[in-house]
C-alpha cells in the first residue's frame, strides 16, 4: 500500500510542479534574451525536463553571434585613415581629379598646380620656377600622410588664401589612396655599389706560384 501510495504521490507532484517550471524557465530566458538585445530563436521542448536546457543554448549562441556581427559592422564602417589608401586606385582618382592641374612625373612641368614629384617630405612653397601664394610659402607645413591627408579635404580651409580652386575629396578613402600614390612618386634610393674583393688565399697561391716558376730559357 505504502508503494502504490508513492507511486502515485510522486506522479502528483511531477503533474503539479512541470508546467509551474516550464512557465517559469520560459520566462527567465526570454527576459535574458530582451536585456541582451537578442531574439531568441522559437524552440520546442525535447522533453517536459529538456527546454531549459535546449533554450539556454539558443540564446547563448544568438547572443555570442550578435556580439561578432557588431564588431564586424563596426570594423566595416571605421572610416580610412592617412596610411590605408591603395596606390592604385589612387593613381586613377589623380589622373581624374587633379592631373589637370599638376603633373607627377620627375621633372615634370608645372601647370596651374605645382609639380607634385616628390611632394612627400616636402615643405610647401618650395617648386623651383611655380608662383605660390605667401599663405603657401608661409605656412611651413611639412607635407606627411597626415597632412596631405587633412589639406585634401578641404585646401582653401588647410591654407586660407591658398589660389588651389579644388574643393577637396569628402570621401576619407579617397583622400587616402591619392595619398598613397603620391607617397609613391618620389626619387628610390639607388642600391649601394657593390665592391668584389679576390680572396686572400687567391693572392698567396699567385705568389707562391710565380716564385717557384723556373726561369725560361
Amino acid at each position: 500500500m505504502r508503494r502504490a501510495w508513492s507511486g502515485w504521490g510522486w506522479s502528483a507532484c511531477l503533474l503539479v510542479i512541470n508546467p509551474v517550471y516550464r512557465s517559469w524557465s520560459q520566462l527567465l530566458l526570454r527576459a535574458e534574451a530582451e536585456r541582451n538585445h537578442t531574439t531568441a530563436l522559437a524552440c520546442e521542448p525535447v522533453s517536459d525536463w529538456g527546454v531549459i536546457a535546449h533554450a539556454e543554448v539558443e540564446v547563448r549562441s544568438t547572443r555570442r553571434f550578435g556580439e561578432v556581427g557588431n564588431v564586424a559592422e563596426r570594423i566595416g564602417t571605421m572610416p580610412a585613415g592617412p596610411n590605408d589608401g591603395n596606390a592604385t586606385n589612387g593613381a586613377k582618382l589623380f589622373k581624374a581629379k587633379c592631373a589637370t592641374c599638376h603633373t607627377a612625373n620627375e621633372g615634370g612641368p608645372n601647370k596651374q598646380g605645382p609639380n607634385l614629384f616628390g611632394v612627400i617630405g616636402r615643405t610647401s612653397g618650395q617648386v623651383a620656377g611655380f608662383k605660390y601664394t605667401d599663405a603657401n610659402k608661409k605656412s611651413g607645413i611639412t607635407w606627411s600622410n597626415q597632412t596631405l591627408f587633412d589639406y585634401l579635404q578641404n585646401p582653401k580651409k588647410y591654407i586660407k588664401g591658398t589660389n588651389m580652386a579644388f574643393p577637396g575629396f569628402k570621401k576619407e578613402q579617397d583622400r587616402a589612396d591619392v595619398v598613397a600614390y603620391l607617397a609613391t612618386v618620389r626619387c628610390q634610393p639607388s642600391p649601394p655599389a657593390l665592391t668584389t674583393f679576390a680572396p686572400l688565399g687567391l693572392h698567396r697561391a699567385r705568389r707562391s706560384l710565380l716564385a717557384t716558376r723556373a726561369p725560361t730559357a
